[in-house]
């Protein structure tokens, strides 16, 4: 029962979350960095208590207290609040942590773009490690030296947020190393969020945007919803529209050969992706940029596409 007993800190923080705060203003008033702020909610969730978070499009979290049962997560579908008519974010996939072909020297490139041009939203659409298969080239690394790989080379930068899918690969950790990535990684990061295996979905004013891993894993599209897809797996960068919807296939930050696509090219580097909203806060358009790793992430085209 002693180690169950609050500390002064943990009830001064459960007083302030009733208050409904930013995470960076909760951090400024008790003097804590971001690790060990985590330390001090990932113990007072283990007590029963429901932590809600609200994240914006300027990169900021709210967090609050909440005693409503509706409030409890039966979805892995994430709302972005404070859109002023457009939502730009960064896309990237398949990074394979573990293998031998991993670009970790790569991460920061990502996210230093993203300060850089005032994006505060990355996705990441699966397979962030590579598990172990028998016929892969993997590192001769343990499950959680994998896990610990990536959060030490995947910078936190304040005011960016990183909202991840679980691949197929990140699969293989749970199945035969019992390591469930969702909560291990937000346990571990506050500016990490795992929407779900496989897939999860933004919300952006009356429209979604669906991230998945797979093509043929995961729930039907929603047709009047779902109206930009992003998809991983295929270590292929191609944009095309899907009966009413975009679907970008997002390339891999890594040097791994998809399994699908052993015999072509894959498609190094990330996307800038800049959504617009009409005024129904449904998605018009969508501008995508296609970034190419050299000693930066390099814009190297650029489209745009009305979406109906």
């Amino acid at each position: 029962m002693g180690d169950n007993k609050m500390t002064n800190l943990q009830l001064q923080i459960i007083d302030l979350l009733q208050a409904d705060i930013t995470v960076d203003k909760l951090m400024e008033k008790l003097q804590l960095t971001p690790s060990q702020l985590l330390y001090q909610l990932n113990f007072i969730k283990r007590q029963g208590y429901q932590i809600m978070r609200t994240f914006y499009e300027n990169g900021s979290q709210r967090w609050r207290l909440s005693n409503n049962v509706n409030d409890i997560p039966t979805s892995n579908e994430v709302e972005i609040k404070g859109l002023n008519g457009v939502f730009h974010f960064l896309a990237f996939s398949d990074t394979h942590v573990g293998h031998k072909n991993q670009k970790l020297e790569w991460l920061p490139l990502l996210v230093n773009y993203g300060k850089e041009n005032g994006i505060h939203t990355i996705i990441h659409a699966g397979d962030l490690y590579e598990g172990f298969y028998h016929d892969r080239a993997h590192l001769n690394q343990t499950a959680e030296q994998q896990v610990m790989t990536f959060l030490k080379a995947y910078p936190y930068e304040p005011g960016i947020n990183t909202f991840l899918v679980a691949g197929n690969h990140d699969e293989n950790l749970l199945r035969n190393h019992y390591i469930n990535i969702v909560g291990r990684l937000e346990n571990s990061r506050i500016d990490l969020r795992v929407l779900g295996y496989q897939e999860g979905f933004l919300r952006i004013g009356n429209s979604r945007l669906k991230i998945k891993h797979q093509a043929h894993a995961g729930t039907p599209d929603d047709r009047a919803l779902d109206k930009i897809i992003l998809q991983g797996h295929s270590h292929q960068c191609t944009i095309c529209q899907k009966q009413n919807a975009l679907l970008l296939k997002v390339p891999t930050l890594s040097e791994v050969t998809s399994g699908e696509n052993r015999d072509y090219n894959i498609h190094t580097g990330a996307l800038d992706v800049k959504v617009k909203l009409d005024n129904t806060k449904k998605v018009d358009s969508v501008e995508i940029q296609q970034l190419s790793v050299q000693e930066k992430l390099t814009p190297i085209n650029k489209i745009k596409i009305k979406v109906e």
